[in-house]
């Protein structure tokens, strides 16, 4: 379950990101994460 809401964290933070149109790297970055925390469980 904690695994759920650490992905909905990251991926909020990933859109709002995108949202603000950072750079490409930080939202591959975030992309990132989510992958390997939905990994880890």
């Amino acid at each position: 379950m904690r695994t759920y809401v650490l992905i909905l964290v990251y991926y909020s933070l990933f859109i709002k990101r995108k949202l603000t149109n950072i750079k490409g790297l930080t939202s591959r970055y975030d992309h990132g994460m989510i992958y390997l925390v939905a990994k880890k469980d």
